[in-house]
C-alpha cells in the first residue's frame, strides 16, 4: 500500500506554502485579482490627465446620495425643456456626464471597496460566496468608469433602492451600461443646447 502524500494525491504536504501555477499560494483563488481596462488609451494625454483630475474634484459629489440625486434633477431639465439655463450646476453636472462616459477606471483597492460596499446592501446569506462574487463584482467596476460604478452602488439612487436580493454580475452591468448611456445622452442636449444659444 502507498502512503498517502503529495506524490500520489497531488496535494501540498502540510507545512509548504508554495505558489500554485497562476502565482496564488494554497486555497486561494485566481478569480479576485481584477483586470484593468483603460478607457481613456484613445485620448490625448492632456485630455486623459484632465478627465483624472476630474474625476477626483467631483468623488465627493459622487460619494453622496443627496449630491447625486440632485444631479439626476438638474439632468432631467435638460432632457425635458429645450433651452434650460446653464447655471454653476449644470456645469458639474455636466463635468459628472463627462467622468462617467469617459473618465478613469477605479485602481483595484477603490473597485474593491466599491465592491464591498454595494454586498454589505445586502444580507450576507443571499450569497452563496460572497469573497468571489466581490471579486466579481471588482473586475466589473474595473471595467467601466469609476464614476459610473459609485453612480450604481449609491443606496439612495443606485441597484440597493431597486433590488430586494443581491445583483447578479450580469444586472451590475446593465446598470453601470445605462448610467453609461445616461451621461452620453445627457452630454448630447447639454451639447445641443449650448450650440443653440
Amino acid at each position: 500500500m502507498k502512503p498517502i502524500n503529495s506524490e500520489t494525491t497531488g496535494f501540498q504536504k502540510l507545512g509548504k506554502t508554495l505558489p500554485n501555477s497562476i502565482g496564488t499560494q494554497p486555497g486561494e483563488t485566481g478569480s479576485v485579482v481584477p483586470l484593468t481596462t483603460d478607457h481613456s488609451a484613445a485620448l490625448p494625454l492632456a485630455k486623459t490627465r484632465e478627465l483624472e483630475t476630474l474625476n477626483t474634484t467631483l468623488r465627493p459629489h459622487l460619494e453622496n446620495s443627496a449630491t447625486i440625486s440632485e444631479l439626476k434633477k438638474i439632468a432631467s431639465t435638460w432632457f425635458r425643456d429645450s433651452t434650460p439655463a446653464m447655471t454653476e450646476q449644470s456645469s458639474i453636472c455636466k463635468q459628472v456626464a463627462q467622468v462617467v462616459t469617459a473618465g478613469p477606471a477605479p485602481d483595484v483597492q477603490t473597485a474593491l471597496h466599491m465592491a464591498a460596499q454595494l454586498t454589505g446592501c445586502f444580507r450576507l446569506k443571499d450569497y452563496a460566496n460572497a469573497q468571489t462574487f466581490g471579486g466579481a463584482l471588482a473586475a466589473t467596476f474595473q471595467a467601466y468608469p469609476e464614476a459610473a460604478g459609485r453612480m450604481v452602488i449609491d443606496p439612495v439612487n443606485g441597484l440597493p433602492s431597486h433590488l430586494k436580493f443581491p445583483p447578479s454580475i450580469a444586472e451590475v452591468r446593465e446598470a453601470l451600461d445605462k448610467r453609461v448611456s445616461w451621461a452620453k445622452s445627457l452630454l448630447r442636449a447639454m451639447n445641443r443646447a449650448e450650440a443653440a444659444q
